[in-house]
This record gives C-alpha cells, sequence and structure tokens, in this order.
C-alpha cells in the first residue's frame, strides 16, 4: 500500500504519521463531540518500511476510547443491511443501540499493524488456519472495531475501503470479504467487507461457522506496535 505513505517518505516518517492520525480523530472526533489523544507513534521509519514492503501491512491509530456505537454516530454511512437469516445491523444511525450483538474479543487499541491491502489477505484459509497462522506471526484475528478503523483509514488516504476491489476473470468479476476472528456474533466469527454499491450501507456482516472456507474470503491481523526496545526485550526473554 502506498499513496500517502509515499508521500511521507523520510526520516520524519514516525513524526508525520503522529500528526495525520491526530488530525484524522481530531476531525473524527468533532462530528460527535468528543476529543481522541494521538499517541506519539513509538517505532522508526525502518520497521514501517520493512512491515509495508515485504509483509504489506500498515500502521493505524485505534483510540481507546472509540466504540462502535460511536464509529456509527461519526460515519453515519457505515451499516449492516438484512440478508440470508440473521444478518446484524449493529452500525449506522438507524442501528445504533446499547445492546449490540457484537462482541469484540480482542480489545487492542493504539498503535497497530493492519493488513494494507484491499483485497482480503489469506484467501481460502479456515478460521482455525488463521488462528494458528496469527499465533505463529504474534498476531490476533482483527476485531471489528479495527476493521472499521483500518477500512476507514485506508478510505481517507487512499480513496477505497477495504474489499471493495474487483477481481475480474473471463467471466466476470467477483471481489473478496474479511473473517474477523477478534469479534463474535453469538458465539460465531464475523465475516465482513465493505459495499461500493450502498451510500447509506456501507457495511455488510455476516456471521460465519467455525468450519468455513471459501476462495473469495480472507483473514485480517491486528498486532499492537511496540517500541524497539521491547522487541529486543520480548526476543531475549522468549529465547
Amino acid at each position: 500500500m502506498r499513496g500517502i505513505y509515499e508521500l511521507l517518505k523520510g526520516p520524519d516518517l514516525p513524526k508525520k504519521l503522529t500528526k495525520i492520525m491526530s488530525y484524522f480523530w481530531e476531525i473524527s472526533g468533532q462530528r460527535i463531540g468528543k476529543k481522541y489523544k494521538v499517541d506519539k507513534f513509538p517505532s522508526t521509519v525502518e520497521d514501517i518500511r520493512e512491515k509495508n514492503e515485504k509483509e504489506g501491512r500498515i500502521p493505524i491509530f485505534v483510540p481507546h476510547e472509540i466504540n462502535l456505537i460511536d464509529l456509527g454516530r461519526i460515519f453515519t454511512f457505515l451499516g449492516s443491511r438484512y440478508a440470508r437469516s440473521k444478518v446484524v445491523a449493529a452500525l449506522g444511525s438507524k442501528y445504533i443501540a446499547e445492546g449490540s450483538p457484537v462482541i469484540d474479543t480482542v480489545n487492542n487499541f493504539g498503535w497497530l499493524w493492519v493488513e494494507g491491502s484491499n483485497l482480503a489477505p489469506n484467501r481460502g484459509a479456515s478460521p482455525k488456519e488463521l488462528e494458528d497462522m496469527f499465533r505463529m506471526q504474534g498476531r490476533q484475528g482483527q476485531s471489528l472495531r479495527t476493521y472499521i478503523v483500518g477500512g476507514l483509514i485506508r478510505k481517507f488516504f487512499m480513496g477505497d475501503f477495504f474489499d471493495t476491489q474487483p477481481i475480474f476473470e473471463e467471466r466476470g468479476s467477483r471481489k473478496t470479504s474479511s473473517m474477523l476472528l477478534g469479534s463474535s456474533i453469538e458465539g460465531r466469527f464475523i465475516h465482513a467487507e465493505f459495499s461500493t454499491f450502498s451510500v447509506d450501507r456501507a457495511l455488510l456482516m455476516f456471521p460465519i461457522g467455525g468450519l468455513y472456507s471459501n476462495r473469495d474470503v480472507g483473514g485480517r491481523s491486528e498486532e499492537v506496535i511496540l517500541p524497539p526496545h521491547s522487541k529486543t526485550w520480548l526476543a531475549h526473554l522468549f529465547r
């Protein structure tokens, strides 16, 4: 993922990232009368480049105080539509409720690494395969909150949300969606995507079973960004 990160090249990239993420959350918070503090980016420009070029991951900031209800109030075009037997409407002005059925089992906040690609990564893997892979990599399955924030930041910087790029083939086109192992509805993982076909319902969500697998469905992860000295200490600890 390039775009804004190409424009921000240079040794002061961490400082610029902090500044531009502060601006994003300042204008977002103004829409509902809240202030969100953005911490200083904790790592280095070398770390950003390595994660981006080798792994396709980008840094985003998720405020500790932000929740699904606030996101729905700030970005009123978010929402979920009903389809099949039970698709949960958890966001959007018509669907905000304190008793949201979405449970985030992963609750990271602050600076996080997430996959920056439009197409869902790790397509075709089952939830169990994703869990095992993320565990080995020191990551966690992404929560719905992180997915929404990451998608909005991608839209802000790049002009498109996660999972909106079509895959073209001879018989037409298809698009990807992402499993979010960090959130659940009634004990079932969430399968989510952003839609390009609806102005007022940008977010689509479906609960899925634990054995689900599909060539167009991938899985996204998140990882808390640690200062360089913390990584060194952890490396010695688990040697």
